[in-house]
């Protein structure tokens, strides 16, 4: 380990994923107890939740300072990828180190980041989140879902969380709502890190909860013996995407602020929902599903074929004409 003491800031840079990225944290802190070190995040502009993650960094005890930079995530096949990058390619200089998976974690994420560079872990490390209560919340304190199809699959009862473009506003309204419930992913590391009562879904096939939540703090975790569509279908009958959720989830308002429509370059000409904050591109995948979202006339992008390629697939969108 040969982190310079004496210097003040250190540069740490992920590629994401949102989740992934927020372990490096725990990393940083130990940094930071250990050494007085302060962590200057260097981040790929291009992942779309780290357009709103500036102020939820910034409120760590930690952080000096966060910079976006264009440095290009080919896929997330295994975390970001590239996820090893010089910032001073992108005019900042100083000593950095890489975070991110060099390959498969086979151990507690943040301790395996650690390994790579002779780095320690602050295991007590959680979230701090400066009071207050968003404008989103209103007076509704009920439990909360997060926003994934298989959520509404799960629990069509509970309210979605917000679009929000501030994640330390979307984590404020998680910290007092009655309880979060969220599939196995991004918002249920924010929920884990914050100490937030939370529930969460996950099926076989998932990364082992070792990695993840290898200490429950206050979280619980849900076992599906059955995907989230046979959960819907056994309660409804049968499964029919709601033009309803999916205006619901790309608004006409946030029409390239958090989402657009894209083509892939020589590509087939199928049209997608590229989600800017997820980072996730969902097919949609007929002429019909277009005309009864109302998209027809929305404007479509085309993307390169690496740009295409790192964004991940969401189950494609196929709305019914009686949706």
């Amino acid at each position: 380990m040969s982190v310079n003491s004496a210097a003040n800031t250190v540069i740490l840079t992920h590629a994401g994923k949102l989740g992934d990225m927020l372990y490096s944290l725990m990393v940083g802190s130990w940094l930071h107890k250990k050494f007085g070190r302060q962590i200057h995040w260097v981040l790929p502009e291009g992942f779309g939740p780290f357009r709103y993650i500036e102020n939820l960094l910034m409120a760590q005890e930690q952080t000096s300072r966060v910079t976006l930079v264009p440095h290009r995530i080919q896929n997330f096949d295994c975390g970001g990828q590239p996820y090893k990058f010089n910032p001073a390619d992108y005019g900042i200089e100083g000593e950095y180190y890489n975070l991110g998976f060099r390959n498969s974690p086979n151990k507690f994420v943040p301790l395996f980041y650690a390994e790579e560079h002779g780095f320690g872990v602050d295991y007590d490390f959680t979230l701090n989140i400066p009071p207050g209560r968003p404008a989103w919340l209103e007076n509704d304190l009920s439990a909360r879902r997060s926003t994934e199809l298989a959520m509404l699959f799960i629990r069509p009862d509970l309210k979605p969380l917000p679009n929000t473009e501030d994640l330390l506003e979307l984590v404020r309204g998680m910290f007092v709502v009655e309880r979060m419930h969220t599939w196995y992913c991004g918002i249920a590391v924010l929920c884990w890190m914050a100490r937030i009562p939370a529930i969460v879904y996950r099926m076989s096939g998932h990364a082992p909860i070792s990695l993840y939540f290898p200490y429950k703090r206050k979280m619980e975790c849900v076992e599906l013996q059955e995907t989230p569509e046979q959960i819907a279908r056994k309660r409804d009958g049968k499964i029919k995407q709601s033009v309803d959720y999916f205006l619901q989830k790309y608004p006409m308002e946030n029409f390239r602020r958090e989402w657009r429509l894209v083509q892939c370059e020589g590509g087939h000409g199928q049209i997608y929902v590229h989600d800017m904050f997820s980072g996730f591109k969902q097919l949609i995948e007929t002429p019909v599903s277009l005309k009864l979202l109302g998209f027809e006339k929305v404007p479509v992008i085309p993307v390169s074929v690496s740009d295409f390629d790192s964004l991940e697939s969401m189950k494609p969108i196929r709305i019914e004409r009686d949706a």
